[in-house]
């Protein structure tokens, strides 16, 4: 204001206003991504979803993260959007309304990130997930003890 050249003060965080948002650590943004992984976890099981509906949310979530930072995008958001989209790629469609009245949140929060999440995917959106190696080995398991039996029956 004088026309002095000076470097300003620095501001205390503690000022109100203040500008100065300190980004989150590695640990602290970890902690949080696991959290909302848990969450996930929960909404399925409330929903009475397959558990590869479940995987396929946890999947996408993680996938996200790698890209973006906690910071950037709210997790709760893109946590109900993963499930979202998770339930139209396993074909177990739950319609946005239906999911955000189950859990008490604005639907539009969910579409509004839809297009985020998929981009962030890439829209590649098949996973892989274990649990189908293991169904399929247990029904040959089972295939196959039924038919030990079968023939010790003869």
């Amino acid at each position: 204001v004088d026309g002095s050249i000076s470097n300003p003060e620095p501001v205390p965080d503690h000022v109100v206003g203040s500008s100065s948002v300190k980004p989150l650590s590695c640990e602290e943004e970890q902690v949080m991504r696991i959290f909302y992984e848990q969450k996930i976890q929960e909404v399925c099981r409330a929903f009475k979803f397959p558990h590869k509906i479940q995987a396929t949310a946890i999947i996408y979530f993680k996938r996200f993260y790698l890209q973006w930072s906690v910071m950037e995008h709210h997790p709760k958001h893109i946590m109900l959007t993963c499930v979202y989209a998770s339930c139209k790629v396993e074909e177990n469609h739950v319609s946005a309304e239906e999911l955000g009245k189950g859990i008490q949140q604005d639907h539009q929060i969910i579409l509004n990130n839809e297009m985020i999440v998929l981009k962030s995917l890439d829209f590649d959106l098949i996973v892989y997930a274990p649990y189908r190696s293991i169904e399929g080995f247990i029904d040959d398991m089972d295939d196959f003890c039924n038919g030990a039996h079968q023939r010790l029956k003869y």
